[in-house]
């Protein structure tokens, strides 16, 4: 494991189940002391704008009234953290979670342990100096405040926490696996997976974000001269070519050190009815969960990645991959053999093994004229303005295969557990969700695709987004209408 070692985590997970069985003391606790350098960090980071205010204007406080009022402004907000600190107290008492907190307005939070959905641990780079780890304990409330609490605790009370909360005795089965097969992404996976993934196309983004500030130098980096003499079609299709190619190789850089960097040591595992997955090289992150809080599994594919046969899985579980920049990763690049493996090993539950419904071929004609009656507004629209607008007709090939790839990858399947939808053409999602997660079914359909005998297949499920619409278009109507009697 990331933060310690299995054989240690199994003593914990036994000592505390053997104690929850008992009555659990009453005892108020604090988050880590350290936790006051962070409020006062993120104080200052609050403040900044006042600090820049008070920097630029230091000439009219004269004599050291500047450095006075500087002092007196820092030691307030030491002063607010190191209180805020002492009234942030938590304790464990009958199956819950008790957090107080609040200097004039006190408040008093109970999260029972059978509403956390996730208990999270992450251990950043100060973390790592002070011997630290960040604790999240998610509810999966729609509310945002209420939904996280938030600790900072040494490494081993950390684990300790989690496995309080985890490890009730409801959540122990004594046919479960007390440890089973875990999996690792090696390094030429995570190279791969830099080069598949969309972290390529963010790299260009970046480049060209980097590019407007530094416009004056690209020009001498790749030796374009625009005004000493005549432009022949040769030398700028030279420089083009470099330009490209410097680009790319330049963002794909980028995308290997990011996904070296975030995904560094990834691991999933289950122990017991528990899903861990850990990763991370500077920012350490242990996600743990109740497998019967994953509402589904998705599996990602960009063109790429479908080229290939590839796909990055992810799953639905509230809590899990809701921060800034992360995403509910289950495994970043798998192809269909590794992916079997996992879900048979890992997560049993969600393979589905009934009949899958695709479209009718006459649906074809329907994802094809859309893109290429769009085209055709545009090009006519380019005309107008510029001489070489028809130029844009070149990409009518390019309209037709993307219209052709909605056709081939849109498809439904339905069982008495399992609903499944792959949808999307080149960011093509499969998604396999429990029926109990689907909060509502619909039918739909316009003029065209009744009088085709066509309709649209939708379903709300409940995920980190409050309510996440899969749907899968032009399918028989009567197909459709047989889930919706399945579904009552």
């Amino acid at each position: 494991m990331m933060l310690i070692e299995k054989e240690e985590q199994k003593k914990i997970d036994d000592t505390l189940v053997s104690e929850s069985k008992r009555s659990m003391p009453f005892q108020t606790e604090r988050n880590h002391s350290c936790k006051i350098l962070y409020m006062f960090l993120k104080k200052m980071m609050e403040g900044l704008v006042l600090f820049i205010i008070i920097i630029k204007n230091h000439d009219g406080f004269g004599g050291n009234l500047f450095f006075y009022v500087l002092f007196l402004i820092l030691l307030s907000m030491l002063l607010f953290s190191v209180l805020d600190w002492r009234r942030q107290v938590f304790y464990f008492y009958k199956e819950a979670i008790y957090f107080k907190s609040g200097l004039l307005n006190v408040k008093i939070r109970e999260i029972p342990f059978q509403r956390v959905t996730t208990v999270d641990l992450t251990e950043g780079i100060l973390d790592k100096i002070f011997g630290t780890v960040k604790v999240k304990v998610d509810t999966g409330s729609l509310s945002k405040n209420e939904s996280e609490l938030s600790l900072l605790l040494d490494k081993r009370r950390a684990l300790e926490v989690r496995s309080l909360i985890l490890n009730r005795p409801d959540h122990i089965k004594t046919d479960s696996k007390t440890f089973g097969k875990g999996y690792n992404v090696s390094f030429t996976q995570l190279m791969l997976y830099a080069c598949t993934s969309n972290a390529v196309t963010k790299g260009i983004g970046i480049i060209f974000v980097a590019y407007t500030f530094l416009d004056d130098y690209i020009f001498n980096i790749f030796d374009i001269k625009l005004l000493d003499y005549e432009i022949t079609a040769k030398y700028l299709w030279e420089k083009v070519i470099w330009v490209v190619a410097g680009v790319i190789l330049i963002s794909t850089l980028l995308s290997i050190m990011k996904s070296l960097i975030q995904y560094y040591n990834f691991r999933i595992d289950v122990e017991g009815d528990k899903l861990n997955i850990c990763y991370g090289l500077l920012n350490q992150k242990h996600y743990s969960f109740s497998r019967d809080k994953i509402k589904g599994v998705h599996g990602r594919q960009n063109a790429l990645m479908q080229l290939f046969h590839l796909k990055t899985l992810e799953i639905e579980s509230i809590g899990y991959g809701d921060e800034k920049g992360e995403s509910a990763i289950l495994f970043p690049i798998c192809n269909a053999k590794l992916e079997e493996e996992i879900m048979d090993e890992l997560l049993p539950e969600f393979v589905y093994k009934g009949k899958i419904q695709v479209l009718p071929k006459r649906a074809l004609l329907r994802f094809i004229w859309k893109k290429v009656l769009f085209l055709g507004i545009l090009v006519a629209i380019l005309m107008h303005y510029v001489s070489f607008g028809i130029a844009g007709v070149i990409l009518l090939p390019f309209a037709c295969w993307l219209g052709y790839m909605q056709f081939r990858n849109a498809a439904v399947g339905m069982d008495q557990e399992l609903l499944t939808m792959s949808y999307n053409g080149m960011y093509k999602v499969k998604t396999v969700v429990k029926r109990t997660a689907v909060q509502s079914f619909e039918k739909s359909h316009s003029y065209f695709q009744k009088r085709a005998g066509l309709a649209s297949f939708k379903v709300n499920i409940f995920s980190n987004q409050k309510y996440q619409s899969l749907k899968v278009k032009n399918l028989e109507s009567h197909v459709v209408d047989n889930y919706l009697k399945k579904a009552r």
